[in-house]
């Protein structure tokens, strides 16, 4: 009887003291369906909301359960990892030590292994395989002719490239097949080479410069491509347009034309040349280009082309008021310093 007037009563109090009484009033099962049906009102109004609270805490703590055990198997529930580092806790640790301790990976560890592997030793010091090396690339760079630059194009006879196109080769007669030739044509090229002058130019054809295997073929691929572009625009130019671009490059011709005239001749040297003689070369600074384009060409290609030029600098050598490269010059005087006394008396 007790029991029940303490449950009369509840429905005076607070959600605290419900939960309160609710507490003291679980002794037992029969006395709690005993309390509920004397006044089914009170207990329903004041034991639901604490019902709802229990089963709300019950369901976090289940959703926490279940979180803790996806954590813990990934893998078995589809969890796909996170590849970012993430924090590890000891039970020893402390917070603040731990995240003291704790800094990501450095994304350069793979590279910093990769330089401290150790070098196995065959026997070669690094100063041997480096003048291999530089025999190797020199070797290349002689016996491999490459295309620096594509000038010029022209429609000529099929199989007339090469050596018999170079500027000092074409005489007269070739000239004038070239002029009367109108039989069957094929598209030329006009090839810059590397490491010589424009002198050295030659006519070639697309077949020719494959079978040669040279260098530097891709620029002769974009040469032709702009070249087609080129003539997809002439189609729906205007005249005055088109006059322009004829003029422009009969402009540009004129200008790589006049690299094979020399314009001085600077110096000379004594080489040895395939078959152990000694021969003369003469360095030749072209008109149109910088003194860093002047190159070395052979004595019997100057005496028979640039006279005129070798008479000056001939005449340079002679003259009385230039130095002549046969004097012998004084070395400079060792320096010695030279101290200052002041005398005190």
């Amino acid at each position: 009887m007790k029991e029940n007037a303490i449950i009369n009563d509840c429905s005076n109090f607070s959600c605290s003291n419900d939960q309160e009484i609710h507490e003291s009033g679980s002794g037992s099962d029969s006395d709690e369906k005993t309390s509920e049906n004397n006044d089914d009102s009170s207990s329903s109004s004041s034991f639901a909301p604490a019902k709802k609270k229990k089963k709300r805490e019950n369901t976090r703590s289940e959703r926490d359960m279940v979180m803790k055990v996806i954590e813990n198997n990934p893998d078995d529930f589809g969890v796909r990892r996170s590849a970012r580092p993430t924090k590890k806790y000891s039970e020893g640790d402390s917070d603040a030590s731990s995240e003291d301790n704790y800094a990501p990976a450095p994304r350069f560890t793979q590279r910093a292994a990769a330089r401290s592997v150790k070098e196995v030793d065959y026997g070669i010091s690094s100063e041997d395989s480096d003048e291999e090396e530089t025999k190797k690339t020199a070797k290349v760079e002689i016996d491999g002719d490459k295309i620096e630059k594509v000038l010029d194009s022209r429609d000529g006879p099929i199989g007339f490239t090469g050596d018999q196109t170079i500027a000092y080769n074409e005489d007269e007669d070739k000239k004038k097949y070239l002029a009367e030739y109108d039989g069957e044509t094929e598209k030329h090229y006009l090839i810059k080479w590397q490491g010589w002058s424009h002198l050295h130019n030659t006519w070639e054809s697309e077949k020719s410069i494959k079978q040669q295997g040279v260098l530097g073929f891709r620029k002769l691929e974009n040469f032709i491509r702009k070249e087609r572009e080129s003539e997809k625009w002439l189609k729906y130019a205007s005249k005055e347009e088109i006059e322009f671009f004829h003029v422009q490059n009969e402009m540009e011709r004129d200008v790589f034309q006049q690299h094979v005239h020399a314009e001085r001749v600077i110096t000379k040297r004594i080489v040895e040349n395939e078959d152990g003689f000694e021969k003369t070369e003469f360095m030749i600074k072209w008109k149109g280009l910088p003194y860093s384009d002047a190159t070395w060409e052979a004595e019997s290609l100057v005496e028979g082309r640039f006279i005129a030029r070798l008479a000056e600098y001939q005449l340079r050598l002679n003259h009385q008021k230039f130095p002549s490269a046969n004097n012998t010059f004084m070395k400079r005087p060792k320096f010695h310093r030279y101290k200052l006394t002041v005398s005190t008396g």
